[in-house]
């Protein structure tokens, strides 16, 4: 590796400067076909990305690394590919086949690849490049490892300080990353990745790739993120829009599932939340519904309108008929009854010119209550709740399904009113899927991708599935971090409820690159324990700095806890204090108490310092520092 000269430098800062100048004459000018390196194919697709109007910030340099090949072309590559006057490809776009070959190029295979120089920027001004022969580097590293650890630009990034919101890796993908990013669209693509992997930046570009490579089959508003909690939404939330996806629908489970005027407010014991979770909840919704129905014993009678008259129709008529439509959507089953119940009543005309009249005939308000009476209305939130708030209604839909103490765990007395009934995130999908079964009519997307997939319970992987049009997802997570009421040891069973036509791929991302060697050695002691089929990653990262011990007694633990934040917020880090929410209370007073400034993510917060977070939440969130608030377990924190 070398750095260049200065003369070097200058004439590379010119190429910026120049190219810079491409690219925003292009938002002033109207498209220039020409020709340029690449394919036709490859110029029309380039062509297309510029028209979509993907502008670079401030913030960005026009190119982040040059390539040489062995053929002596030479390539810049970028967030965005780039045009000269002439028509031709200054920058190439990352996301281009040859970026691929680019990014996927190593010193043991290099890809007809001779020299890569990678850029170190300020905003689109370059402080100095470094340059990578790939024949030499390959004399002198013995492993992929050795050669990321090499990685000049890769070793900056990671050494950067972090704050609120999630960069972008396109200066830094590496080959086993962009392979992912690359992978066929039409598969349930699975990714394993362990702490500090890239596997929430893999599943995001991926989703980038995907919208510039199939943009006749994909729009931005035809992908979803799925993300474990709304603190983990706003901390991605930039990624895909400084890519140029800027309508991307980006969210949490939870948030995804929560209907209109329900809002979380209680909790669950874990073996109630693991019951709730249960794919069995689906089969008791469909038996709840299925016993509300009730076919006619004796004749029903519709009023005639405007007159005292009735049509009668004997039970017969209708029993045979009700009884087919149980099995589908429920609102669609309540209108085909309301239709036949017409056409019985039309019969009774003397005429079939005058049955197609029949409703003119029909006082609406008797055809309601005796519709209501055979088929009734109800919305799912009102269906759960009624169902978990009676004894009785829990015990015929759980008939044959539910054990009397598993009825017993689902029983919730219900609140005076439906604002103040205590929600809890499990009853989110039990009420989503009682809406899909009530009315099957699912906004549905084009791709999704799931981030922190191991914690999600079969009943928020359904409602997921049910969201997507072919079954092409990206779902990634790591089953050594897999907590809650389905902790779990492999990805088969989500794989099977997400499973469609389409193939299902498991893969490993198997280096780590963010988290640094001393803490992910304290935490692989644990996975032995947590998830004895994954494979450690292979950490390319030392900090430095090993993880210190702080033996303070319980009074004194929030305390010490502000001190130590407060003393790494004061150096400039993006600080962490992970705690038990049970600890939150106690943790704000001390953080006010020594004036410490403070996001609280039970609020959704995310600020730029110090960042107060559960476990849970913490998930896919970096920080410079962090403090974790252990409590003695005699009260109930350990």
């Amino acid at each position: 590796m070398s750095n260049g000269s200065v003369a070097e430098l200058r004439q590379e800062q010119d190429y910026f400067d120049q190219a810079m100048d491409d690219h925003e004459e292009s938002f002033r000018s109207d498209p220039i076909e020409g020709g340029g390196v690449g394919t036709a194919a490859e110029r029309r697709a380039m062509q297309k990305h510029r028209d979509s109007k993907v502008r670079l910030s401030k913030d960005d340099a026009v190119a982040s690394r040059r390539y040489v090949l062995d053929s002596g072309e030479t390539y810049y590559i970028g967030k965005v590919s780039i045009m000269n006057a002439d028509g031709d490809v200054a920058v190439i776009n990352w996301q281009s086949k040859m970026g691929a070959k680019l990014y996927q190029s190593t010193a043991r295979d290099p890809n007809g690849v001779v020299s890569r120089r990678q850029f170190h920027t300020t905003g689109n001004r370059i402080d100095q490049f470094s340059d990578t022969l790939y024949q030499e580097l390959a004399q002198k590293v013995s492993s992929l490892e050795d050669e990321l650890r090499a990685d000049p630009v890769l070793r900056t990034s990671l050494e950067a300080g972090r704050d609120g919101k999630m960069r972008d890796i396109v200066q830094t993908i590496q080959a086993s990353q962009d392979k992912l990013i690359r992978a066929d669209k039409d598969q349930l693509l699975v990714i394993q990745g362990g702490p500090g992997t890239g596997k929430t930046a893999v599943a995001l570009h991926r989703a980038s790739w995907l919208l510039y490579t199939y943009p006749h089959e994909l729009t931005p508003d035809d992908v979803l993120v799925v993300g474990p909690n709304p603190s983990f939404t706003k901390y991605i939330q930039h990624v895909l829009p400084g890519l140029g996806d800027v309508s991307v629908k980006q969210t949490s489970v939870v948030e995804l599932l929560t209907h209109p005027g329900i809002h979380v407010q209680g909790t669950d014991q874990e073996s109630v939340a693991h019951l709730k979770g249960s794919e069995v909840m689906a089969e008791v919704i469909a038996q709840n519904l299925s016993n509300r129905i009730k076919a006619p014993t004796t004749s029903i009678r519709v009023r005639k309108q405007n007159s005292g008259a009735y049509y009668i129709i004997e039970p017969v008529k209708l029993r045979d008929h009700i009884n087919q439509l149980r099995q589908g959507p429920y609102s669609r089953g309540r209108k085909q009854v309301r239709a036949k119940i017409l056409e019985e009543c039309g019969k009774q005309l003397l005429t079939q010119a005058a049955a197609k009249y029949v409703e003119q005939t029909v006082d609406a308000r008797s055809l309601d209550n005796v519709l209501d009476r055979i088929w009734p209305r109800i919305s799912p939130q009102v269906l759960i709740r009624e169902m978990l708030g009676s004894r009785s209604r829990l015990a015929i839909s759980g008939q044959g399904l539910l054990s009397t103490i598993e009825l017993s765990l689902l029983f919730r007395r219900s609140s005076g009113t439906m604002a103040k009934e205590p929600w809890t995130a499990a009853d989110m999908a039990l009420i989503d899927e009682a809406d899909f079964q009530l009315n099957s009519d699912s906004r549905r997307w084009g791709h999704i991708i799931i981030d922190e997939a191991q914690d999600l319970t079969p009943m928020q992987l359904r409602a997921i599935r049910r969201r997507s049009r072919t079954g092409s997802m990206t779902v990634v997570g790591d089953l050594a971090q897999s907590t809650g009421a389905f902790a779990r040891d492999s990805w088969t069973d989500i794989q099977v409820i997400l499973q469609s036509r389409l193939p299902s791929n498991l893969k490993h991302l198997e280096h780590g690159y963010r988290v640094p060697r001393e803490v992910y050695n304290i935490a692989a002691r644990l996975l032995p324990h947590a998830a004895k089929n994954v494979r450690p990653a292979s950490i390319i990262r030392e900090s430095g700095s090993k993880p210190r011990l702080f033996n303070v007694v319980a009074s004194q633990m929030a305390r010490e806890v502000a001190k130590q934040a407060s003393h790494h917020s004061s150096k400039g880090r993006f600080v962490g204090v992970i705690a038990p929410p049970e600890q939150f209370d106690v943790l704000r007073s001390a953080f006010r108490s020594e004036g410490v400034k403070f996001s609280d993510s039970a609020n959704g917060e995310l600020g730029n310092s110090i960042n107060l977070v559960s476990p849970e939440m913490s998930k896919g969130l970096e920080f410079d520092a962090v403090v974790v608030a252990d409590p003695p377990s005699h009260l109930g924190y350990g």
